[in-house]
């Protein structure tokens, strides 16, 4: 293309103005980005195991990130974001060694979002609750023991791993994994918030439950938190912000080459 530079430039000004602000789908501020030290970002990503199926589906796909068919690309790009990080090694490859300017766009927008699946969301457990921000103690029910509190379950989200596992509006959660649930303060559902967190997607989780005047026992499976729900889930949208900061050094230092790159998402001033 003979445009090429002019095309760059006005993608690099586009781009500089969505860094600048940082917001989730909602409109609302997830958090700014913080200053991150370079000699902490590695390359880890770039080691990551591939069995030899998805090594030969990801040749595949690199393919088709240049079809002339918007089917063909949407595939490659949906599927892509399903492998994650273990294809960053085979989309680097292709992204210095094409001057598809198209490809390379294509190629930044799946890398990006793929890094924070990485650092954030595939790593972030969820159970999709809401709790009520006062914990519940022995003065409200005197099951709860009087150093300890119960989490009242006031809103149980469809399709989550609470709502399969058998949580309901008005359960009270009192203890997570036989250990009954401590009175830490005023933030103490966000503790609790930070521990489901903690672990991961696809943990088994095993809650002890006061129903009405029953005592169940439930297991939770824990999924990865949705992305637009970053603004409601403790302790994301930091955990977002600092991903974002660690990706613009990464990007930089790892998945492009110097000598020719395209301005991107991840040139920050």
């Amino acid at each position: 293309m003979n445009d090429l530079p002019l095309k760059k430039q006005l993608l690099a000004n586009l781009l500089l103005v969505c860094v600048a602000t940082v917001s989730s789908s909602n409109g609302q501020q997830v958090a700014s980005i913080p200053e991150i030290e370079p000699a902490t970002v590695t390359d880890d990503e770039f080691h990551l195991a591939m069995d030899e199926e998805t090594a030969s589906e990801v040749e595949e796909l690199i393919r088709k990130l240049g079809s002339n068919t918007p089917a063909d690309r949407d595939h490659a790009t949906k599927r892509f974001l399903n492998i994650g990080a273990q294809a960053f090694s085979k989309l680097r490859e292709c992204y210095n060694s094409t001057d598809d300017f198209e490809v390379r766009l294509r190629i930044e927008q799946i890398v990006h979002e793929a890094y924070e699946n990485h650092h954030v969301f595939r790593r972030m457990g969820y159970m999709g609750i809401r709790g009520g921000a006062t914990p519940l103690t022995n003065s409200d029910d005197e099951r709860i023991g009087k150093n300890n509190i119960g989490i009242l379950v006031n809103l149980v989200n469809k399709n989550t791993g609470a709502e399969r596992g058998g949580l309901k509006k008005g359960d009270i959660i009192a203890a997570l994994n036989g250990e009954r649930l401590r009175k830490l303060g005023v933030r103490d559902f966000y503790a609790f918030a930070r521990k489901i967190q903690q672990y991961g997607p696809g943990s088994a989780v095993r809650m002890d439950i006061l129903r009405d005047d029953t005592h169940i026992e439930l297991q939770i499976v824990l999924t990865q938190p949705p992305k637009n729900m970053i603004n409601e889930i403790a302790n994301a949208g930091p955990k977002l912000a600092e991903a974002r900061g660690r990706f613009a050094i990464w990007w930089s230092r790892f998945f492009v080459n110097n000598s020719d790159s395209t301005p991107s998402v991840a040139t920050v001033e």
